[in-house]
């Protein structure tokens, strides 16, 4: 089993985003819109996105703790930034600049994918100090809670709980200390370059789950659909599963989304029969295994189902972006062969080398 790095949040790490959530809002010459809906934000929502901070806080804790003859430091100090710029989320190391760029994000297990924007890649390779592909590295960290999930671990109410004890509302959060940050996986551009896939602009961003077992209240309804000649067969070319996809589309005189071409074909080997179901929201390939079988995809790797399962192929949009709008280069966390490559052990390559 791989070492996992864990750092226990406290209560000065979640008032030292505070502090600086604060500042930044009353700061005149800072902008408050949402980058996402391009809304205003209150202080509350300011706060909302700066209380995440406590991550780049733990990835130098835990750094510091692999090699205690280093102090990462990361920026808490409001200071006019270049737009152009991409800027690293680790600035010091002691007195010194960093020997490597480090990104540190944010993941949640709902995060079917890794890996960054192209943009902000190249961005980050123009800097003055041009740093190559081994040495920009992205950390990857999930936000935890000892006592479980649930809106009693929003760390704005578990910080508005120490700043107002009396409150007995907000004793209903957990405690600081009940938050943990994992890290989940690492690696640097020229791993993401070499495993990644490049997905462009203007396609949607496809589900990681496209193959799924009939469950078993499901599967005898559906084969006697299939036995009565409910739905059409589909006519495969090449040991192909057909490129179409299952989510309806948005644009005019279109039924169904186009199907992401950067994610390539499924290929099969074995001998399998699939059948269309069309209903008004979405549209299910259902593949008959007539023995075993094995489905290949260079994204999402390979899975394997046996003589008489039935499997749902769906190839459908992560939320509902028909179009995104950025060119990105993506790991399916699902592929885990590549991801095992990526590993949270990884870091102590950054504690080494930074």
């Amino acid at each position: 089993m791989p070492k996992e790095y864990v750092y226990r949040v406290t209560k000065k790490d979640l008032r030292k985003c505070w502090d600086f959530s604060v500042k930044y809002f009353l700061d005149p010459s800072k902008p408050i819109i949402d980058r996402t809906n391009k809304q205003a934000r209150g202080l509350g929502g300011v706060a909302d996105s700066f209380l995440n901070k406590i991550i780049e806080i733990a990835i130098c804790e835990i750094l510091h703790d692999i090699n205690n003859t280093i102090e990462p430091k990361t920026d808490f100090e409001i200071h006019a930034l270049d737009k152009k710029k991409t800027e690293p989320d680790i600035i010091k190391v002691g007195t010194r600049a960093p020997r490597l760029y480090v990104e540190i994000k944010n993941i949640e297990k709902m995060d079917e994918w890794i890996g960054p924007k192209l943009k902000e890649v190249n961005s980050i390779k123009e800097r003055e100090e041009a740093f190559g592909a081994d040495r920009i590295y992205y950390v990857y960290c999930e936000i935890l809670d000892r006592k479980g999930g649930g809106r009693q671990t929003d760390a704005l109410g578990i910080l508005l709980k120490n700043l107002i004890p009396d409150d007995e509302n907000l004793q209903q959060f957990h405690d600081s200390s009940d938050l943990e940050i994992v890290v989940k996986t690492v690696f640097n551009v020229k791993d993401i370059e070499e495993l990644g896939t490049e997905f462009y602009s203007g396609g949607m961003i496809p589900a990681t789950n496209v193959l799924t077992l009939a469950k078993d209240k499901t599967k005898p309804r559906k084969l006697q659909k299939i036995s009565d000649g409910d739905f059409p067969k589909v006519e495969l070319e090449n040991n192909e599963l057909p490129r179409l996809t299952s989510s309806k589309s948005r644009r005019p005189n279109q039924k169904w989304m186009d199907y992401p071409k950067d994610l390539g074909g499924f290929t099969f080997k074995g001998d399998i029969i699939v059948f269309k179901e069309e209903l008004k929201s979405v549209r299910h390939f259902w593949i008959k295994c007539n023995s075993n079988v094995k489905i290949s995809n260079d994204v999402l790797g390979i899975q394997k189902f046996k003589n008489g399962d039935l499997v749902d192929y769906q190839i459908k949009a992560k939320g509902e972006i028909e179009e995104k709008n950025a060119n990105d280069i993506w790991v399916a966390r699902s592929n885990e062969p590549k991801m095992n490559k990526l590993g949270s052990n990884r870091i102590e390559e950054i504690a080494k080398k930074i």
